[in-house]
């Protein structure tokens, strides 16, 4: 690990080395570059001029400079991430608060019960703008790297799934549909375990496929090891 996990303040972002590939955020990466310039470097140079043990160091080390010549940094974000959306959320909280002390209170009076109320349905208003404003640019973000990084926009597009299971439906052996999951592991499990011998069985019957042809048999001199071998 890079940082601590046993740190006093877990808000507190890990600090990545300047010069790593944790500090890269390949999120945002242009692959198609680095499948470039991985192409145009002389990897097999890197072998000649150095041992094999420093083999592994040298091939880190110059990864890394391709990585950090099109990859961006990470954003290191601080404890105090001062977002609209958590600004008015907090906002939001504080007139709730003052709502409910305000409708408590003997001596407040239905203008100002009705001042906070317009005032809460406006941060409502704020914070549902502001939500959409974030989807729509997580949205563009996803569709301008579908060809440059698809691993971010099938990663995004996942959190929209509304089927969370691999095999949402099945056909068994009448053809019927099945969508209840205790049904749908019983036929998987009958169709696999249906490929194997049953070890208990005394009569098994011979192969229905002929045997190939071996060109070569196998023979005791095939199992003689010399020095040379080694």
């Amino acid at each position: 690990l890079s940082h601590n996990p046993c740190r006093p303040h877990p808000s507190t972002p890990p600090n990545f080395h300047a010069s790593s590939f944790r500090s890269l955020d390949f999120y945002r990466v242009d692959y198609d570059k680095i499948n470039d310039l991985l192409n145009s470097a002389k990897l097999n140079e890197l072998w000649d001029i150095c041992s094999p043990e420093d083999f592994p160091e040298l091939l880190n080390l110059v990864l890394l400079q391709i990585c950090e010549k099109v990859c961006p940094k990470k954003q290191v974000t601080t404890g105090r991430r001062g977002s609209s959306l958590r600004t008015l959320s907090r906002k939001k909280r504080k007139l709730e608060l003052r709502m409910r002390l305000a409708g408590r209170s003997p001596v407040a009076t239905a203008a100002h019960l009705e001042s906070l109320r317009s005032q809460i349905l406006r941060v409502y208003a704020d914070i549902r703008d502001a939500i959409n404003r974030d989807l729509n640019y997580r949205e563009e973000q996803a569709v301008d790297k579908v060809r440059s990084n698809p691993k971010y926009f099938y990663s995004y597009a996942k959190k929209f799934s509304k089927q969370k299971r691999s095999i949402p439906i099945l056909f068994d052996n009448t053809k019927r549909t099945c969508t209840n999951p205790k049904e749908i592991a019983y036929i998987l499990q009958h169709q696999f375990s249906s490929i194997f011998s049953d070890l208990s069985a005394t009569n098994i019957d011979d192969a229905l496929f002929q045997p190939p042809t071996l060109q070569k048999p196998f023979t005791e001199n095939l199992l003689k090891f010399t020095v040379d071998d080694i």
